[in-house]
C-alpha cells in the first residue's frame, strides 16, 4: 500500500520582544552598575591615599586581591549554577557586593578593604558576573548568540564610563558615601532584575532558543510499521541530516519496539519508544 507524508516546520506564537533579549538588557545593565564598581576603586583610589596616608602598595594591593578573588571564586559560581541554578546564584551574589560595599564605607584599616573590597566584593562581582550571564545566554540565544554576547560585554565596557560620575560623588559627598551610593544601586536595582527576569533556560518561561520551535511535524497516512516499514525506512534515509534523537510513537508498545529495533539496526540513530505522557525538551 502506497502512502502519503505531509509535513510543516512546528512554530511557536512569537511576542513583540523575545524574554531572551531582555535577559540581554538586564545583562548589560548588570555588568555596567556591577564592573562599574570594581573600576570605580581606581578613583576612590586617590582619597583613600589623601584620607589615611597609607603607602601606595599596599593601598593598590586591595583591587589585586578582589582580581584574584573574582577568578578564585569562577569555579565555584559554575558549580552554584549547576545546584542551585543562575537566579540564586546571581541573587546570592548581588547580595554579598552590595554587603561588601556598605561594610567598606565603615573601612578604616587596609585589612578592613582586603576583607570588603577584595575578598567580599571580588566574591559577589564573580557571582552576577560574566561568566554566569554568558552561561544563562548560551541556553537561550544560538543563531543570534554571537550577537548576545557581543552586547553583554558592551555593558561591561559601559561600566568605565562611571569613572566621572564617581569623581562626581567623592567631590560631592565624600568616598565613604560614594561606597554607601554604589551599595544602594546594586541592592535596588540589580538585585531586583535579577530576580525578576533572569531564567536559566526558555523552558522555564515556556519558550524555545531564539524564540522559534526547529522541528519538523509530519503526518503519515496510510502507512504502518507492520507492512510499510520499508517505506518509512526510505523516507526517513532520504532525510538530508539525521535527527539526534528519532522517537516512535505509532502502534502497540509491542509493535512500536520492533519497529524502533528494525530502524537501529539500520540506520545506526539513537531511537526510543517514549513512556506514556513522558515529556522530552525539543531544541
Amino acid at each position: 500500500m502506497s502512502g502519503t507524508i505531509q509535513s510543516r516546520m512546528g512554530t511557536q506564537k512569537r511576542h513583540l520582544i523575545f524574554y531572551g533579549w531582555l535577559i540581554v538588557a538586564t545583562g548589560m545593565l548588570v555588568q555596567a552598575l556591577g564592573y562599574g564598581a570594581r573600576y570605580s576603586f581606581s578613583v576612590i583610589f586617590l582619597s583613600l591615599l589623601e584620607h589615611f596616608q597609607w603607602p601606595r602598595d599596599i593601598t593598590a594591593a586591595m583591587l589585586s586581591v578582589h582580581m584574584m578573588t573574582y577568578g578564585i571564586v569562577a569555579p565555584v559560581a559554575g558549580g552554584l549554577v549547576d545546584k542551585i541554578g543562575p537566579r540564586r546564584t546571581m541573587g546570592i551574589g548581588a547580595t554579598l557586593l552590595a554587603l561588601s560595599l556598605t561594610l567598606s564605607a565603615w573601612g578604616d584599616k587596609p585589612w578592613h578593604l582586603y576583607l570588603t573590597f577584595g575578598l567580599l566584593a571580588g566574591a559577589g562581582l564573580c557571582l552576577i558576573g560574566s561568566v554566569l550571564f554568558t552561561t544563562v545566554l548560551r541556553n537561550w540565544f544560538e543563531r543570534r548568540r554571537g550577537i548576545a554576547l557581543s552586547l553583554l560585554f558592551a555593558g561591561t565596557g559601559a561600566a568605565f564610563g562611571f569613572y566621572p560620575v564617581v569623581a562626581f560623588l567623592i567631590t560631592s559627598v565624600g568616598w565613604r558615601n560614594t561606597f554607601l551610593v554604589e551599595a544602594i544601586v546594586i541592592a535596588t536595582i540589580i538585585l531586583p532584575l535579577l530576580l525578576l527576569i533572569v531564567r536559566y533556560h526558555p523552558r522555564d518561561k515556556g519558550l524555545f532558543r531564539d524564540g522559534v520551535l526547529k522541528a519538523s511535524i509530519a503526518q503519515i497516512h496510510g502507512l504502518s510499521a507492520h507492512a510499510d516499514r520499508d517505506e518509512l525506512l526510505r523516507w526517513l534515509s532520504s532525510l538530508k541530516k539525521p535527527p539526534r534523537h528519532l522517537f516512535v510513537t505509532y502502534g502497540e508498545p509491542q509493535v512500536a519496539e520492533s519497529f524502533s529495533h528494525f530502524l537501529r539496526e539500520k540506520t545506526g540513530w539513537s531511537i526510543s519508544v517514549p513512556e506514556y505522557q513522558a515529556e522530552a525538551l525539543l531544541e
